[in-house]
C-alpha cells in the first residue's frame, strides 16, 4: 500500500512537471513524436482526472461541514436546555431557540440583551454574586433562582456555566446552561408542603403513632406519645423499641411486631393491657402495620395505638347494668321460687310448734307421773288428766308427721340454699383478669336463676362434660352470656306455644371438650329464626319483640363478649318451626398474663 502512494506520488509529480513544461513552452510539441504526443496526451488526462476528483473531494467536503453545521445548530436549537453565551458585560453573544421560547423572546432579538433583565429582581442580587463569582474563581459555577419571561410570568431555573477565553486571547465568553425547573421545584414545594401536613396529621391524630425500622429502631414519635408515656422524642429517636420502657407485655407486642415483619400483613392487638402514669390500669387497641416502599420491599413497621380505657369502662359499667337488669328482671321470678320453699318451711314451722306445746305439756304430766311413782302415790285424777293430754295431742299422728314436716322444711331450706348460691355465684364480681372456671357448675347457678323464666313453657335438659372444669374465661361475664341464651330460648319457646303448640318445649344445654376448646350448646325447640333476619341478630338494638319486651342488646352483648372478650366464636343452627341452637366455642389456653389465678372459681 505505501509503494502503491509513493508510485502515485511520483507520477503525479511528473503530471504537474509535465504540464508546467507545456505552460512555459519548454516543450515544443511540432518536435515529438506521435508516440511521445499520445503519451503526452494521456499524462495530461490522468491529471485532469485527478485534478476533477481533487475538486470532488473538496466540494464534498464543503457540503460534510455544511451539513454537519445544520446539523449542529438543529441539535443546538432543539436541546432540552436553553443555552447562551454572553460577555463580560453581561450581554448575550448567542442563544439556542430552546432559551429563546424558555424566556418567550424571538431568537435573533436575544443577541445583545442584558441577561440581567430576564432575572426576577428578588434574584438580583443572587445573580449579581453569582457572576461575579465566575470571573473571579475562573470555575463552572452554579445556582438556582427565578426567572421572568417577556410576558412578565416566572418560572425556577437551574444555571450552571464555565469560562472560555476569547479568540484574541484577552476576551472571556461565559457559556451558560439553563434548565428549566419549574417542575421539580413545585414538586419539592409540594412534598416539603405535604411533609408538612403529614407531620401535622401525625401531632393532630389523637392517637400514639410509633415508626420503627426494620431493626426495630424508633424513626417516629408522635405528640401522644410522649404526653402518654412522658418520653421526650429526641430521647427515643433512634433507640430501640424495646429500651422505651414501658410496663405492657412486652413479649405480646414484640411478638406481633415480628409477625407483621415476616407476613408484611397487618396485625392487631385488642384490649392490651398497660400501666398508666399514675399507676392505674389503661387499655390500647393496636394495629401494626407494614410499611412497604415502591419496589415491594419492607422498610419499616408503623404502630397505631388507641387508648381504649373510657371505653372499657363504659363496657365494664353496661355489663354491670345488663348484670342488675337480668337481676332486676328475674327478681320477681327469683323471689317466687324463694317464696314457695319458705312458705311451707314456715307452715311446718308453726306445726312443729304447736306439735311442741301439746307434746310439752304430756311430757309435764309423765313427769310428775313419774315423781309419783317412786313414792307410790300415783293418783287416778293424774293419770285420767295423761289420757286426756295424750288424745289431744294425737299422739301417733304427730309421730308421723313431724319427721315429714322436718325432712320438708329441710329440703326448702336447701332449694332457698340452691338458690342464694347460684345468685351469690350469677352476681360474682368480675376483675380484669380471666379466671379457671367450672363452667358446667357456671350453667347449673344460672339455670337455678333463670327457672322462673322457663318452668311454665319447657323442660331443661343437660349434658355435661365433666373435664371442663378449669376453663379460663371471666365467670360474670360467662354467666351473663348463659343467662341471656336462656331467656331467649324460653322467649323462642314461648313464642311457639303463642302459635298454638301447648305441650312444653324443651331447652337443651350441653358441654363438651372439643381439643383446644370448649364448646358449650343452648339448644331450643322455638319457632326458629327466618332467613332474611339471621344475619342481624347480634346487631345492637336489633329485636323482633314488641315495644317494651325487649331491648336489642341480649345476643348483642353475647356476640361481644364471646368473640370480643374471650376471642371465642359463636355460631348458629336454625330451622324455621323446629328451633335454633346457639354454639359457643371458647380457647381453653390462654395467655398467661390475662389469668389472674389459677385457682378455680
Amino acid at each position: 500500500m505505501k509503494k502503491e502512494n509513493q508510485k502515485h506520488k511520483t507520477k503525479s509529480h511528473l503530471y504537474k512537471k509535465t504540464v508546467k513544461k507545456i505552460k512555459s513552452e519548454t516543450i515544443d510539441i511540432n518536435k515529438l513524436s506521435e508516440a511521445e504526443v499520445r503519451k503526452l496526451a494521456l499524462e495530461l488526462q490522468v491529471y485532469q482526472i485527478e485534478l476533477d476528483m481533487q475538486n470532488d473531494e473538496l466540494r464534498s467536503t464543503q457540503k460534510y461541514i455544511e451539513k454537519s453545521q445544520q446539523k449542529y445548530k438543529k441539535l443546538y436549537d432543539s436541546a432540552p436546555v436553553g443555552y447562551c453565551t454572553f460577555d463580560h458585560n453581561g450581554l448575550i453573544v448567542d442563544a439556542n431557540l430552546t432559551l429563546a421560547t424558555m424566556l418567550g423572546i424571538e431568537q435573533n432579538i436575544l443577541k445583545n440583551q442584558a441577561l440581567s433583565q430576564f432575572i426576577t429582581k428578588k434574584c438580583q442580587d443572587i445573580f449579581y454574586l453569582y457572576c461575579k463569582n465566575i470571573y473571579k474563581n475562573k470555575t463552572n459555577q452554579i445556582c438556582d433562582l427565578k426567572m421572568r419571561r417577556k410576558n412578565g410570568t416566572t418560572f425556577y431555573a437551574h444555571l450552571e456555566c464555565a469560562i472560555s477565553q476569547g479568540s484574541d486571547g484577552n476576551s472571556r465568553k461565559c457559556k451558560l446552561i439553563i434548565t428549566d425547573i419549574t417542575k421539580s421545584k413545585n414538586l419539592e414545594e409540594m412534598l416539603l408542603y405535604s411533609n408538612e401536613k403529614l407531620e401535622l396529621l401525625f401531632s393532630s391524630i389523637p392517637s400514639i403513632i410509633i415508626e420503627l425500622t426494620i431493626d426495630y429502631n424508633v424513626s417516629r414519635w408522635n405528640s401522644f406519645a410522649e404526653k402518654n408515656f412522658e418520653i421526650a422524642q429526641s430521647d427515643i429517636i433512634g433507640k430501640p423499641f424495646r429500651e422505651c420502657n414501658i410496663e405492657w407485655d412486652w413479649d405480646t407486642i414484640l411478638n406481633a411486631t415480628l409477625l407483621c415483619k415476616e407476613t408484611k400483613n397487618a396485625t392487631w392487638i385488642d384490649d392490651f393491657k398497660y400501666k398508666k402514669i399514675d399507676r392505674k390500669k389503661g387499655y390500647f387497641s393496636i394495629a401494626i402495620n407494614p410499611i412497604i416502599d415502591s419496589t415491594g420491599k419492607l422498610s419499616g413497621i408503623l404502630i397505631l395505638m388507641s387508648d381504649i380505657t373510657e371505653r372499657k369502662d363504659m363496657e365494664h359499667q353496661l355489663l354491670r347494668s345488663q348484670k342488675l337488669e337480668s337481676i332486676g328482671h328475674l327478681a320477681a321470678g327469683i323471689a317466687h321460687e324463694i317464696n314457695t320453699p319458705t312458705q311451707y318451711i314456715v307452715d311446718n314451722t308453726n306445726f312443729l310448734k304447736d306439735a311442741f306445746s301439746d307434746i310439752n305439756k304430756l311430757l309435764e304430766k309423765y313427769s310428775q307421773l313419774y315423781e309419783k311413782s317412786k313414792s307410790g302415790s300415783i293418783t287416778p285424777e293424774l293419770i285420767a288428766e295423761i289420757d286426756v293430754l295424750a288424745g289431744n295431742a294425737d299422739i301417733d299422728y304427730l309421730v308421723e308427721e313431724i319427721p315429714n314436716a322436718i325432712n320438708q322444711s329441710l329440703e326448702g331450706l336447701d332449694r332457698v340454699k340452691k338458690i342464694v348460691y347460684a345468685m351469690k355465684n350469677f352476681s360474682h364480681p368480675d376483675n380484669e383478669d380471666k379466671k379457671f372456671v367450672d363452667i358446667n357448675e357456671s350453667i347449673k347457678n344460672t339455670i337455678d336463676i333463670a327457672r322462673n323464666e322457663w318452668k311454665y313453657i319447657a323442660r331443661v335438659k343437660t349434658d355435661f362434660d365433666s373435664s371442663l372444669t378449669s376453663v379460663p374465661c371471666f365467670p360474670g361475664d360467662f354467666n351473663q352470656v348463659i343467662l341471656n341464651l336462656i331467656v331467649n330460648a324460653a322467649h323462642a319457646i314461648g313464642g311457639a306455644s303463642d302459635n298454638g303448640s301447648e305441650a312444653k318445649g324443651t331447652i337443651s344445654i350441653s358441654t363438651r371438650c372439643d381439643g383446644e376448646w370448649a364448646e358449650i350448646r343452648v339448644s331450643d325447640t322455638g319457632t326458629g329464626i327466618p332467613e332474611h333476619i339471621r344475619s342481624m341478630i347480634f346487631d345492637p338494638f336489633f329485636t323482633t319483640k314488641e315495644v317494651g319486651k325487649g331491648t336489642g342488646q341480649g345476643l348483642p352483648l353475647v356476640h361481644s363478649t364471646v368473640v370480643g372478650k374471650h376471642n371465642g366464636t359463636i355460631t348458629l343452627d336454625t330451622e324455621l318451626g323446629k328451633g335454633t341452637t346457639f354454639i359457643i366455642r371458647l380457647p381453653l389456653c390462654s395467655s398467661s398474663s390475662e389469668i389472674l389465678t389459677s385457682e378455680t372459681v
